[in-house]
């Protein structure tokens, strides 16, 4: 599906990491980043996207598959960018479209639960 980077910092290291949604909202990123929990920081704003931003992303993405074949790249959702931090991914920047698709996820594909984790 879509595809994801992410970055991982420590003190002496930032690292870039491209992923699918599908790995991203299953906390299955990557070897070093596995089983991660996301969590939207408490400093973050809340979910403010409006039927507008919806019919766009969905939009986009009916373009997308309405034309996809293997042949080409991924679609290009945007960065998306995490602070790793224990056992979680903070979600720094890409939360309104992160939010979007877990709730996509969940009504289309009859998921159990939103993988995300809200502080504050």
């Amino acid at each position: 599906m879509e595809e994801v980077a992410i970055l991982h910092t420590t003190k002496k290291e930032v690292t870039v990491v491209s992923c699918t949604v599908k790995q991203l909202l299953s906390g299955k990123i990557a070897e070093n980043i596995n089983n991660a929990q996301l969590k939207i920081p408490e400093y973050q704003r809340p979910y403010v996207w409006q039927k507008k931003q919806l019919a766009k992303l969905v939009s986009d993405l009916n373009a997308f598959y309405e034309n996809y074949s293997k042949e080409q790249p991924l679609y290009y959702l945007g960065s998306i960018i995490l602070h790793k931090h224990n056992k979680s991914l903070n979600i720094i920047d890409g939360q309104q479209r992160v939010i979007t698709l877990a709730l996509l996820d969940y009504f289309v594909n009859n998921v159990t639960s939103v993988p995300l984790k809200l502080e504050g």
